[in-house]
């Protein structure tokens, strides 16, 4: 037995190397942006997720399988498509989101395959300059056989927020956004501060809101039923994403 299947398991070890340049998109190169970046790159890039994910977004993971397939032994990546991403945006004031100024972007990524890969991404955003910025994840949990086999569905994802700390940007110029490059003495760097709400998600739409719905509604069309409970889960799940941006909380 090879000593990474012996640590890790084969299979979740081989799973990991093929999945690198997933995580790193979603764990390093978007929150980078969305701290780096100034005004108007910064409304740039949240045109680009807002208009047209899947393009933006299999462009840098095009040339991220590039960068780590190539350093990595030559792992192949996993392949996703452009319709693979989607998008929502929201901005208040409105219905769900009561405060003016208030933008808040859901990004849906390919179905997480392991552990800290996203099933969603939140990029929330206010204020002059959109000085505040709040970046958040739900993020696959490792699950029990006997917790992915429960009758009762047990959420498969965390939620997670990102927090600016000092750190230095890395500059340069990518799919015409410029990057900021803090290479002076006197500017400050900075590291992103990753943390854990403790608030269980799912990965797909919450079954608890389709219970729901189906209780209410009775009889009527599956069809109905199904889209209905998207889009509750949906509005549920941002009201808890607008409030923790909002009012600042944290349950960790």
């Amino acid at each position: 037995m090879a000593l990474n299947d012996g640590i890790f398991g084969g299979d979740s070890f081989q799973l990991t190397r093929e999945t690198h340049a997933r995580y790193m998109l979603e764990h390093n190169i978007l929150p980078d942006f969305f701290y780096d970046l100034k005004k108007d790159s910064f409304q740039s890039f949240l045109l680009m997720l807002s208009h047209e994910p899947g393009k933006f977004l299999a462009h840098i993971y095009h040339d991220l399988c590039a960068e780590f397939g190539g350093q990595d032994n030559n792992v192949r990546q996993k392949e996703y498509a452009p319709t693979d991403y989607s998008s929502m945006s929201f901005v208040g004031p409105g219905e769900l989101i009561p405060e003016p100024g208030v933008v808040i972007i859901r990004v849906n990524m390919p179905q997480p395959e392991r552990p800290l890969l996203c099933a969603r991404v939140y990029l929330c955003c206010s204020g002059k300059k959109f000085s505040k910025r709040q970046y958040y994840t739900v993020e696959k949990l490792e699950l029990s056989p006997d917790e992915k086999n429960s009758i009762t569905p047990r959420p498969d994802c965390v939620l997670c927020g990102w927090e600016p700390e000092e750190r230095k940007g890395s500059g340069g110029t990518f799919f015409g956004i410029k990057i900021p490059r803090l290479s002076q003495k006197n500017e400050k760097s900075r590291e992103l501060a990753h943390f854990n709400t403790g608030i269980e998600m799912f990965s797909g739409e919450d079954p608890r809101v389709s219970r729901a719905i189906h209780m209410l509604k009775g009889q009527s069309a599956q069809e109905e039923n199904d889209e209905t409970m998207k889009y509750t889960s949906i509005a549920v799940e941002l009201k808890l994403i607008h409030d923790l941006f909002v009012k600042g909380e944290r349950n960790d």
